[in-house]
């Protein structure tokens, strides 16, 4: 019913622009909702995912590993393919980046994050959604990407220094934020091999044609990777049920964004799709 509502086609009485779900600065319109339908989905959807999936892991179960999601917008102040009209320095990059931040962890209820055990960073770069995981039981920051390198492209070809860079700028936030806990799990010590390489995280699900689903993709792999290897249960194949699946996701997602507690327009968007329903 959810949507259904979501996705229906604009009206005089629902048109285009009509809020559907607002939260303190992120708000989704139906024509952004209208990309889960069908086609790349808008990145404010990849972002309130993210605060959905901190909501969600503050009830984790017993066992379960704790998980910090923070938007795309973070590594957008420090990601250089980022279309800027000013070339910010590194400095101002730095600030942005840990302001970004702080923002997102007081909008998670001030989130303690000294004791993560995994940190995503959803990425947008050229029209291509991935994710970027700093795994703190593992000491490596693991890159999970629907698509594959293919034979020509390795890894850096394919994603600069994005690693690094993240590493590296999350570095210099915990030693802002005086977060030692963090800050050792990321320093080489004189005994240890290097930590906080990058690991490609390998997928039989993968594939190199699909390059519309990158977004349900992204947000799939936040709702069920907890920093295992290739076989966790994703849901994903590579049969012709996958279609489907994404299909299935894309409704179910939306569905779900729009029952978010923290949604303001919650009850009267749940009262217009039972009127439209009836």
């Amino acid at each position: 019913m959810l949507s259904d509502f979501a996705f229906m086609e604009p009206s005089i009485q629902h048109p285009i622009d009509e809020t559907l779900f607002r939260y303190k600065r992120y708000h989704i319109a139906r024509d952004q909702f209208l990309t889960l339908r069908d086609g790349e989905v808008e990145k404010t959807i990849i972002d309130v995912w993210s605060l959905r999936m901190n909501y969600e892991n503050i009830t984790r179960g017993m066992g379960e590993p704790k998980c910090i999601y923070f938007t795309t917008n973070p590594f957008m102040e420090i990601d250089d393919a980022t279309e800027r009209k000013i070339e910010f320095s590194a400095e101002e990059k730095q600030r942005r980046f840990n302001g970004s931040l702080d923002y997102e962890i007081k909008l998670a209820s001030n989130i303690d994050i000294s004791d993560a055990e995994l940190v995503f960073f959803p990425v947008i770069r050229y029209h291509h959604y991935f994710i970027m995981c700093l795994n703190f039981k593992k000491r490596v920051v693991q890159v999970v990407d629907n698509r594959t390198l293919g034979k020509n492209t390795n890894f850096l070809q394919r994603y600069d220094n994005c690693d690094q860079n993240l590493v590296n700028a999350f570095k210099e936030y915990c030693k802002f934020k005086r977060i030692t806990t963090l800050l050792n799990k990321m320093t080489k010590h004189d005994d240890e091999d290097d930590v906080f390489n990058h690991e490609l995280v390998k997928m039989s699900w993968k594939n190199a044609t699909n390059v519309t689903d990158c977004g349900v993709y992204c947000m799939r792999h936040m709702q069920t990777f907890k920093g295992n290897g290739p076989n966790w249960e994703s849901g994903f194949n590579r049969t012709p049920a996958n279609a489907i699946f994404l299909t299935s996701l894309r409704a179910k997602y939306a569905a779900d964004i729009l029952f978010l507690p923290m949604n303001e327009h919650k009850q009267s968007i749940l009262q217009a799709a039972r009127n439209l329903y009836k």
